[in-house]
């Protein structure tokens, strides 16, 4: 048996009689995106997929952009009609775009496209702003006007993405009384940060995580040292000794009568080396 051939058209629709199957919770990001994507563009790209069933249009597909041009106020929307609900079957396998992904996309269009533009379609004041999404929804929104501002840098705001928000503004208050708004004063606040205001996301190499490790690695290489100075310390002595003992069995053989007379005549330089030595070491000896 052949699969029933679906009958699509395209129509612009009423927005009055376009009814939601199911009502969601809108994702504000999304929202937002869209909405400036809309008046950005002046229409909607993506039709809404519907189902025309007995004079009523029952959305199967595109209840968010529903929501942001119900609130825009547009009058007639453009969307997909089929004529069955069952012919109808939604993509499960969509991936949304991760915000890494999304800021590599961003750094391509600047190539091509002028950062206001971009800017404006994405309904944010700047897109060097959007490119630190990641760092940006970790901190209050007053922190994030200083750094729109220019005032706290990005490190310094990642360094803040460690304690809560409520922490970060105390901080932010703390830095404005001071008026210092450097790495080591933010850093400084964030060490005294208890474990109640610290921030809940897991993250690797944390300020406390660093402290720890750094004091361990201390203690490691002082164990290290002492271990090496020991080794060191007893090779010396090691050398001292036999030394000492290569010096008397020379000095025995160069003071020997007949020996000795042979060793001055074959090695005059090395027995006058020699002899010095022993002058300077005497003592040891």
């Amino acid at each position: 048996m052949e699969p029933e051939e679906a009958n699509v058209k395209g129509k612009d629709i009423p927005i009055v009689n376009l009814i939601p199957i199911r009502k969601r919770k809108t994702n504000p990001k999304l929202f937002k995106k869209l909405k400036s994507s809309i008046e950005y563009l002046g229409r909607l790209i993506d039709p809404i997929c519907v189902c025309h069933n007995k004079g009523e249009y029952y959305i199967l597909d595109g209840y968010q952009r529903y929501t942001v041009l119900m609130e825009m106020g547009v009058e007639t929307v453009p969307c997909l009609i089929l004529d069955s609900m069952d012919l109808y079957t939604p993509n499960r396998h969509v991936n949304n775009v991760s915000p890494v992904q999304e800021q590599r996309m961003l750094k391509k269009a600047l190539e091509v496209i002028p950062e206001k533009k971009i800017a404006q379609a994405f309904g944010i004041l700047s897109v060097t702003n959007k490119l630190s999404l990641l760092i940006l929804n970790q901190l209050h929104k007053d922190v994030v006007k200083y750094y729109d501002k220019g005032i706290i840098t990005k490190g310094r705001a990642h360094d803040l993405t460690f304690v809560s928000k409520e922490r970060q503004k105390e901080i932010l208050d703390l830095m404005k009384e001071m008026d210092d708004f450097s790495s080591e004063f933010i850093r400084s606040q964030i060490l005294k940060t208890p474990p109640s205001q610290r921030s809940k996301t897991k993250k690797v190499n944390t300020p406390w995580n660093k402290k720890k490790r750094n004091r361990s690695i201390l203690i490691k290489k002082l164990v290290n040292a002492e271990k090496k100075h020991d080794y060191y310390t007893m090779v010396f002595q090691q050398y001292k000794i036999d030394f000492i003992k290569i010096s008397i069995y020379i000095r025995n053989l160069i003071n020997d009568p007949s020996m000795g007379a042979y060793i001055q005549d074959q090695f005059p330089k090395e027995v006058l080396l020699f002899r010095k030595i022993l002058k300077n070491d005497g003592d040891d000896l």
